[in-house]
C-alpha cells in the first residue's frame, strides 16, 4: 500500500460494491451504466469528486462516500482516508476495485472578476481556464453538487482547485450574502456596452490604478481612454476616489447631463471597444435605481414596494451567471443600467427613495424560501399575466400569476378589509368581482374587455391604460418586413413559417435566416395566453405566411418608435420600437369590402408579468402597506429579510 499524496495514487484490491440512495435510482444507474459496464477491464474513472466520508466497516475495511454530479457513491477501501475528507480526488476504478485516488490539493481563493464558459478571472491572479470534467460543490453546509453557473461574479466565496494550471473543480466556501454589484455601464441612450472612448473626472482627487501603477490625478481633471490607451497595457484599468467624491463620465449623458457614480469604475477593451463596470455597494446601488424606476411623487410606500423588488431582482442576479439572468458574466458584471435589467442612475438619489431603500435594507421577496424574479411593468390594462410569456411552463415560477388589477382584489388577497373612504363603512371577507372570471383567452370576449374604458379602474386615469391606432396595409406590409428578420436573428424558434403542404416549420428549423411575407393579405390573433395576452399572430403575406410566437417578437413586429397612439383624450409616442404591451386585439377596416388596414385596440405598457408600478402607487394611496402589495402582485410569496436566507 502506498501513502496518498496529491497526483499520486493508492493501489488496492477489494471486491465491488455500490448503493444508491432511492430517490436517485434511475440517475445512479444510468451512470454506472455508461462508467463501467463498457469499459469494467481497463480502468474507469470519477474525475473530481468530493470526498465526503471514509467508514470503519467489520472486516477491518472502510466505506468511502464521494460526491459526483449530485449523487452520492460509496465503495468499499482497505486504508482509512479520513484526513482527506472535504478534498478534491480523482477516484479510479478497475475490474470491480478501487485501483486509487488521486488528491488535487493545489488551490486559489481570490475576487472572481469575469467568468466564461472556458475561463475564468481572479483579482491578482488573473486568466485561468476549465477542465473538461469540471465539478462544482457547495461545502459551507451540507454538501452537494453545483454548476459552473453558481460561480457568483464580484465576490471570493468560492476555492478553485487547480490541476496543471487549470481549474478543475470549485468549492463555495461561504453562504452567499449579496452586498455588492456590478454595473455595466452602456452608451449614451443606451444604445451599446461598448463605448467608443470614455472621459472621467472627479470633484476630489482619484486614482487610476494600472497593473502595479498607481496614479494620483488632482481633482477636476478630465482623463480620456480610448481602445489603444497604454493606460491598457496590463488589462483592466480601475478608477476610485481618494475619499468620499464620485468619479463622472463627461463621455456619457444620463437625463441630460455627465452621470457620476460612487464606488469603482473598471475599463477593459474589447474588440468592439471599451466595456465600462461599476461596483459598488448593492445598497447604494439601490438608491439610484428607486428613483429611476419610481417617481419620488409616488410616495414612500409606493417607493419601499420598488426597493424591495429591486433588492430582490439584484439579488437574483448577482447569485447566477446563467443565460436566463443574463450575459454579461464575461465582461464582469452582473447587470446593465438599462431596462433590460433594472435602470440606474437616470435619476439622481432623493430623500424618499434613499429613506424607502434605508427603511426596508436587507429585505427581499421569497417563495418557499427562495428569493423570487421580482418582475415588474409600467401600466397594467386592468389583469396581468404569467411567467408563460417567456417559458412554456407556467408552473416555474407559481408566484407569477394572471389576476386582476384592483383595490378590491388586492385586499381579498391579502385577507383585509375594505373601507368606503366616504360613508366609512367596512366590509368583511371581500368578494373579488374579478374579469378574470372571463375567459380572456376567447377573442370576442378580450375584444369586449379591452375596447372597454371603465373609469373606475385602478388604472383607468393613466395614459397608456387603454391605446389604439389605425394603420393601412401597405405601411403595415412595410413594418413587417423590416422586422421579421431581426426576430428571426433574435429567437428564430419563435418565427414559424407555412410550408406547401400547410404545415409550419420554425424558422431555426428550415434554415431561413431572412423572409418576406411580400404585401399582408391578412392578421390574425390565433392564441391568447393567460389575461388575454396575445402568444400567436397569424400573418398572411402574397409570398409567405407566419405564424409570430411570443409577446416580445409581436410587439417588435407591429411597433414603431414614431408611432402615435390615442387614448381617446390626448396621441401618444411610446418612443419604442415596440407595441407598448401584448394586450390587443386587431379590427379589420374596410373599403367596399376590400381590408385597407387594421385598428389595434390595446391596454397597458410593458410585459404584463408581475408588478404594475402604477397599480402599485394606486394600492399605497388606498392605504395598502408595501408588504400587503407586494404579496398581493406575488402569489403565496413572502417579504422577509436575506439574513434569514439558508
Amino acid at each position: 500500500m502506498g501513502l496518498i499524496i496529491a497526483g499520486a495514487f493508492l493501489f488496492v484490491g477489494v471486491l465491488l460494491f455500490l448503493w444508491f440512495g432511492a430517490e436517485d435510482t434511475p440517475v445512479s444507474v444510468s451512470l454506472y451504466e455508461q462508467m463501467f459496464s463498457e469499459n469494467m477491464s481497463t480502468g474507469s474513472v470519477f474525475k473530481n469528486v468530493l470526498l465526503l466520508e471514509c467508514a470503519a466497516g467489520d472486516d477491518s475495511k472502510y466505506t468511502l462516500t464521494f460526491l459526483w454530479n449530485g449523487i452520492s457513491f460509496s465503495y468499499p477501501i482497505e486504508s482509512d482516508v479520513s484526513p482527506y475528507l472535504g478534498e478534491i480526488a480523482d477516484v479510479t476504478l478497475k475490474d470491480g476495485y478501487v485501483e486509487g485516488l488521486g488528491l488535487k490539493t493545489s488551490t486559489v481563493q481570490a475576487k472572481v472578476l469575469s467568468v466564461s464558459d472556458t475561463y475564468i478571472e481572479l483579482e491578482g491572479i488573473g486568466t485561468l481556464e476549465f477542465t473538461d470534467g469540471f465539478q462544482m460543490y457547495a461545502v459551507y453546509d451540507e454538501p452537494v453538487s453545483q454548476t459552473k453557473e453558481s460561480i457568483v461574479l464580484g465576490y471570493d466565496t468560492q476555492k478553485f482547485v487547480l490541476e496543471e494550471g487549470r481549474v478543475c473543480a470549485a468549492l463555495t466556501v461561504e453562504k452567499f450574502e449579496a452586498d455588492q454589484i456590478r454595473v455595466l455601464l452602456k452608451t449614451t441612450g443606451f444604445e451599446s456596452i461598448f463605448h467608443e472612448s470614455v472621459s472621467v473626472s472627479c470633484d476630489g482627487d482619484y486614482i487610476i490604478e494600472c497593473g502595479d501603477s498607481e496614479i494620483l490625478v488632482n481633482a477636476g481633471e478630465i482623463t480620456s481612454f480610448s481602445p489603444d490607451s497604454l493606460y491598457f497595457a496590463d488589462g483592466k484599468i480601475s478608477i476610485y476616489p481618494v475619499g468620499n467624491g464620485e468619479i463622472s463620465i463627461s463621455s456619457i449623458t444620463r437625463s441630460g447631463a455627465a452621470p457620476s457614480y460612487e464606488g469603482v469604475l473598471e475599463l477593459r477593451t474589447y474588440g468592439e471597444g471599451i466595456v465600462v463596470v461599476n461596483e459598488l455597494d448593492l445598497e447604494d446601488y439601490l438608491k439610484r435605481v428607486v428613483p429611476s424606476e419610481m417617481p419620488a411623487s409616488y410616495g414612500l410606500t409606493a417607493a419601499k414596494v420598488q426597493a424591495v423588488c429591486a433588492r430582490s431582482y439584484a439579488y437574483r442576479q448577482i447569485q447566477n451567471n446563467t443565460l436566463e439572468f443574463g450575459t454579461y458574466s464575461e465582461y464582469g458584471a452582473h447587470v446593465d443600467d438599462s431596462t433590460s435589467y433594472q435602470v440606474y442612475n437616470n435619476s439622481g438619489e432623493n430623500e424618499i427613495s434613499t429613506q424607502a431603500v434605508l427603511e426596508t435594507c436587507g429585505e427581499v421577496i421569497t417563495y418557499n424560501g427562495s428569493v423570487i424574479g421580482t418582475y415588474y411593468f409600467s401600466t397594467s390594462c386592468g389583469v396581468t399575466t404569467d411567467i408563460s410569456i417567456w417559458n412554456d411552463n407556467a408552473l416555474a415560477a407559481p408566484y407569477l400569476i394572471a389576476k386582476e388589477v384592483s383595490v378590491a382584489s388586492a385586499l381579498a388577497s391579502v385577507g383585509n378589509t375594505v373601507t368606503d373612504t366616504e360613508s366609512g363603512n367596512t366590509t368583511e371577507n371581500v368578494t373579488m368581482d374579478s374579469v378574470l372570471s372571463l375567459d380572456l383567452t376567447d377573442e370576442a370576449t378580450f375584444a369586449s374587455f379591452i375596447k372597454t374604458t371603465d373609469p373606475d379602474a385602478l388604472e383607468a386615469d393613466y395614459a397608456w391604460y387603454r391605446w389604439n391606432f389605425t394603420i393601412g396595409l401597405a405601411e403595415l406590409s412595410e413594418r413587417i418586413n423590416s422586422k421579421l428578420s431581426v426576430c428571426i436573428a433574435n429567437l428564430p424558434a419563435n418565427i414559424l413559417v407555412m410550408q406547401e403542404d400547410g404545415s409550419f416549420v420554425a424558422a431555426e428549423t428550415a434554415g431561413i435566416g431572412n423572409i418576406s411575407i411580400g404585401e399582408l393579405v391578412s392578421m390574425e390573433v390565433i392564441s391568447r395566453g393567460s389575461g388575454g395576452i396575445v402568444s400567436e399572430l397569424m400573418i398572411t403575406g402574397t409570398e409567405n405566411t407566419v405564424k409570430v410566437c411570443r409577446q416580445g417578437n409581436i410587439r417588435l413586429i407591429l411597433g414603431d418608435s414614431t408611432q402615435s397612439y390615442s387614448n381617446g383624450l390626448t396621441n401618444l409616442i411610446s418612443g419604442t420600437n415596440q407595441l407598448p404591451s401584448a394586450f390587443f386585439c386587431l379590427e379589420g377596416i374596410y373599403e367596399a369590402g376590400v381590408l385597407t388596414g387594421y385598428t389595434v385596440y390595446g391596454g397597458g405598457n410593458g410585459h404584463g408579468v408581475g408588478m404594475s408600478q402604477n397599480a402599485a402607487k394606486e394600492l399605497a394611496d388606498a392605504g395598502l402597506s408595501y408588504i400587503q402589495i407586494l404579496e398581493y402582485f406575488y402569489d403565496g410569496a413572502v417579504v422577509t429579510n436575506e439574513d434569514t436566507l439558508s
